[in-house]
């Protein structure tokens, strides 16, 4: 009789049964951990994008704070979204270096995840202008049909009365034509006669010592520009000569930021779009409104024209006021409208229209910073 199999049939299907629990078991096993990494890895990306968004936080701060204060380079640590929070650091110098770190909330086994970046600014030169009229060489005002005096578009952006604040200022000559007041504020000269009695509401002083007038040659500006990108329509721009013209009866439009034109003519209307910072328009040639330059904002620190090219001449006899601030110490300036805001120039004539300084100009600290193209860096950080 032969010996049965069925005992040995059934411990070979034990055996295969439990290779089998096995190899489950360790599938199982390497499945739950993928799905740990998967998830643990989620998560540390989730934790990255949290830090290079608190990071950018950061970087923000320092431009809010840089357009506040151009002098301003204290570094300081703020609280951010879900719990985390950034760190600023600024260089010294007149361009600095700044450098934001995002701090995300921890992460077993990593700890807190940090995103850097880092990245240049340029802030943009804000003329110092203590006078309502200031002129190199000379100053002429014409008494009966031009006149100077002075408001705070901070309290009024369009005051019915003026103040008695609109001091002018030349380091050589000033003239006063004609009779009447002409200046309701001081008036300062350093050489040739003292002006009529009448003409000047305030003191009126001669010194020796010159005033400052720090030239700026745009030259970081040349290539760096919003030339393409800021005016509408484009056709109106000349690339190849780098002039703007704005004919008579047509209507151009030129956002926030930096302008570097060889020329600038406007017998039409150049309308200032104040969305995102100052128009700042260098011109390195000459200047002629016959039209109008339209600040919306009323506040004429956002629009600011500079010339820096020597030997040039501006003519500003616009059809509606100016609200801006004018800054050309290299070139014979020509006004017969009205102005809100400032003017500086080599030689300075004032022939008709009014000048409203703004007071708000006085010590004005403001930086409009502007990112450096190709300075943007970011690092990541476990």
């Amino acid at each position: 009789m032969r010996p049965s199999c069925a005992g040995g049939e059934r411990g070979a299907g034990l055996v295969l049964a439990l290779v089998i629990l096995l190899i489950t078991g360790i599938l199982a096993a390497a499945a739950a951990s993928a799905v740990k990494t998967l998830m643990r890895d989620s998560l540390y990306q989730g934790r990255a994008l949290e830090a290079q968004a608190l990071a950018e936080t950061g970087g923000e701060a320092a431009l809010a704070r840089l357009s506040r204060d151009r002098a301003w380079r204290q570094g300081f640590r703020g609280k951010g979204f879900s719990k985390g929070s950034f760190d600023v650091t600024l260089s010294s110098g007149p361009n600095p270096v700044v450098t934001a770190t995002g701090l995300a909330r921890p992460l077993v086994p990593f700890g807190r995840t940090r995103r850097t970046v880092s990245f240049r600014v340029r802030l943009l030169p804000v003329p110092s202008m203590p006078y309502a009229a200031a002129a190199e060489e000379s100053l002429l005002i014409m008494a009966g049909r031009a006149a100077v005096d002075s408001y705070d578009s901070r309290s009024d952006k369009a005051p019915a009365e003026f103040g008695r604040h609109g001091d002018v200022a030349t380091n050589r000559d000033l003239a006063v034509a004609g009779s009447g007041e002409a200046v309701l504020g001081d008036a300062t000269y350093r050489t040739g006669g003292e002006p009529p009695p009448d003409a000047v509401s305030g003191a009126v002083q001669r010194v020796l010592e010159p005033f400052p007038m720090p030239l700026e040659d745009g030259s970081a500006f040349a290539e760096d520009h919003d030339n393409l990108s800021g005016i509408a329509p484009s056709a109106l721009y000349d690339p190849g000569r780098r002039s703007l013209t704005v004919p008579a009866g047509s209507t151009a439009a030129i956002r926030s930021g930096v302008y570097h034109l060889a020329s600038l003519r406007v017998d039409g209307t150049l309308r200032a779009r104040i969305s995102d910072g100052p128009v700042v328009i260098f011109v390195a040639g000459y200047l002629r409104v016959s039209g109008a330059i339209e600040n919306p904002s009323r506040i004429p620190a956002n629009l600011i024209l500079y010339g820096v090219k020597a030997g040039e001449t501006w003519t500003f006899s616009g059809s509606a006021p100016l609200h801006g601030v004018v800054y050309a110490p290299l070139a014979e300036v020509v006004v017969g409208q009205t102005v809100f805001g400032a003017l500086a120039a080599k030689k300075l004539s004032l022939l008709s229209g009014s000048i409203h300084y703004d007071l708000a100009l006085r010590g004005a600290k403001s930086g409009f910073p502007r990112l450096v193209p190709g300075t943007w860096t970011a690092g990541l950080r476990r």
